[in-house]
């Protein structure tokens, strides 16, 4: 068991690469986002499809403060929101993903 002191060292170490993602992970597309205005290709990779995921997650899963989209629902936001709070080239990527036969087989189909 590692103790107190340890532990303030190590978990830091362990996270430092996940702060900075968590961080940047609400920037937007066009600039619009927090907490730093990044916009576009300043926004590293991972927070553009931490984003996506993220809103998909948001969207398609039960949360008290609102109701839960369909998939399908949830596409279609993604679209709209796409070059504006999301890369464009990486939403309709992720749509493409979701809606392909390897990912969705087994399960109901999604239209698009």
């Amino acid at each position: 068991m590692l103790g107190r002191c340890a532990r303030g060292l190590l978990l830091p170490a362990l996270f430092k690469g996940s702060f900075d993602l968590i961080l940047k992970h609400h920037e937007k597309w066009d600039g619009t986002g927090y907490p730093l205005g990044l916009k576009e290709e300043e926004i590293p990779i991972e927070c553009r499809v931490l984003s996506i995921v993220d809103a998909f997650d948001a969207m398609t899963s039960g949360r008290p403060y609102c109701r839960t989209k369909t998939i399908e629902d949830a596409l279609k936001e993604i679209r709209r929101c796409a070059g504006t709070q999301f890369d464009p080239r990486l939403a309709e990527a992720f749509i493409e993903m979701i809606t392909s036969e390897k990912f969705s087989a087994g399960e109901k189909e999604v239209a698009t």
